[in-house]
């Protein structure tokens, strides 16, 4: 493995993206409150998700007492299922 190869696979493992010039850049992670590609939205509270298991476990644990909590979860793995 050349040294180069380390140097990219450190910055990797650190977060970090090796630029052209070969000066790092720093990546931004994703903030909470950002809607931006949160497809799967809790018709209870309201809050986004990226992916639809993120959606199911989130009703599972915060909204399971609530009527109708299961079969919003039915529906939201039938419409996937589609």
């Amino acid at each position: 493995m050349s040294e180069s190869s380390n140097s990219a696979n450190l910055h990797s493992d650190l977060g970090q993206n090796p630029s052209a010039e070969g000066v790092s850049v720093k990546r931004s992670r994703r903030s909470r409150l950002t809607m931006e590609g949160r497809d799967w939205i809790c018709h209870f509270c309201k809050r986004g998700y990226l992916k639809m298991e993120s959606l199911v476990h989130h009703i599972r644990l915060k909204h399971i007492m609530l009527r109708g909590a299961l079969q919003l979860i039915q529906s939201i793995r039938l419409q996937t299922r589609l």
